[in-house]
C-alpha cells in the first residue's frame, strides 16, 4: 500500500563525545516519532551516537543495501514478502484498526463482510440498521457509523484495504476525532466505530472480527494480532544485515526490551507479546556472542 511508504521527517539523535561510535537507523515514518525520545535516552546513557531517519520502507531497504543504514524498521503489509538473502528479519510491532461499540450493545463479534456492509460504499452487502445484523429488540434502529480521523495513523486506510472491495467509505460515515468518537460511543448504543487505538472508557467495548461468517472471530489481543488471527493489522519488522556489528545488535536488543514495549503501547501501537520478545532477545544475544569471539 502506497500510504505506508510516505516520507515525512528527519530526526538525528547524537552524542558528540564519541561521534565514531555510531549506529545508523531508519524507521518507518509511522514509527519514527515514537522511537526518537527513548532512543535519545539510550544513546546518551551509553555515549553512543544513534542517527534516526524517518523514511518509507522501500527507500530504507534500498539505502541499507547501499550500506547507508545499519538497521531499519519497515512496514510490511501482509501480502508483501519480507527481505530475504543477506538479512536477518525480526517482528517488532503492529499498528491496528479497532472496531468499537457501546458496552450495552449485545454484539460481541462481527464478520468482515458485515463491517464492509456498514462502512463501505459499493460493497456486496448494504447494512444500515441493527436489525440487518439480526439483533433482536432493535428492529429498524439505524446504525450510526463513525471513523477515527487521525492524520498520524493509518488505521482507517488499513481497515479499508482489508475489508473493502470498492475501497470507498459511505458518505453517511461520520469522520471525526477519536476523542469525539469515544464520547459518542460511551453514550449512544446505536453507534459503531473504527478507532486507531484501544479506548480507555469502560463504557466502550471492542468487537472480535471473523474473516468469514462461518469462521471463528478473534479480538485484538497482543497474541491475536501477532499471530495474524486478528485481521486489521500492519506489521513492522526489524531488519539487520547478516554482517551486523555488536553496536547494532545492542540497539536491536533495546528496541525489543520491556521499556520500548511500554512506549509503543502508550502510543497506541501493539508490541510483540512478552514471550516472543524474550525469544528474539535470546537469538540476538547468541548473535552478539558470536561477534565477540
Amino acid at each position: 500500500m502506497k500510504a505506508y511508504q510516505t516520507i515525512t521527517a528527519f530526526a538525528c539523535l547524537a552524542v558528540s563525545s564519541l561521534p565514531a561510535n555510531e549506529v545508523r537507523l531508519a524507521a518507518s515514518d509511522l514509527l519514527a516519532a515514537v522511537l526518537a525520545p527513548p532512543l535519545e535516552s539510550y544513546a546518551a546513557e551509553r555515549e553512543l551516537a544513534v542517527k534516526l531517519e524517518s523514511i518509507g520502507s522501500l527507500p530504507a531497504m534500498q539505502k541499507m543495501a547501499a550500506n547507508e543504514f545499519d538497521l531499519v524498521i519497515i512496514a510490511v503489509p501482509t501480502e508483501q514478502p519480507l527481505p530475504q538473502e543477506g538479512y536477518r528479519v525480526y517482528p517488532f510491532a503492529y499498528s491496528a484498526a479497532f472496531v468499537a461499540v457501546n458496552l450495552s450493545n449485545p454484539l460481541d463479534e462481527i464478520s468482515v463482510s458485515r463491517l464492509a456492509g456498514i462502512f463501505g460504499a459499493n460493497e456486496e452487502l448494504n447494512v444500515t440498521t441493527w436489525g440487518d445484523l439480526g439483533l433482536t429488540g432493535r428492529g429498524s434502529r439505524s446504525i450510526k457509523a463513525l471513523a477515527d480521523q487521525n492524520d498520524e495513523s493509518i488505521a482507517l486506510e488499513l481497515f479499508k484495504h482489508t475489508a473493502f472491495k470498492g475501497g470507498k467509505l459511505k458518505a453517511s460515515v461520520e469522520r471525526t476525532s477519536r476523542a469525539t468518537i469515544e464520547s459518542i460511543l460511551a453514550q449512544n448504543a446505536a453507534a459503531i466505530a473504527i478507532l486507531s487505538r484501544k479506548p480507555d472508557d469502560p463504557m466502550i467495548k471492542l468487537l472480535s472480527v471473523a474473516e468469514a461468517e462461518d469462521l471463528p472471530a478473534f479480538g485484538p489481543s497482543d497474541d491475536n494480532v501477532h499471530y495474524g488471527d486478528y485481521l486489521f493489522r500492519l506489521s513492522f519488522y526489524l531488519v539487520l544485515p547478516d554482517t551486523d556489528t555488536m553496536g547494532v545488535a545492542d540497539v536491536a536488543l533495546e528496541l525489543l526490551g520491556d521499556p520500548m514495549a511500554t512506549v509503543l503501547a502508550d502510543a497506541g501501537l501493539i508490541p510483540l507479546p512478552k514471550a516472543v520478545r524474550q525469544q528474539l532477545q535470546m537469538d540476538l544475544n547468541l548473535s552478539r556472542s558470536e561477534l565477540e569471539k
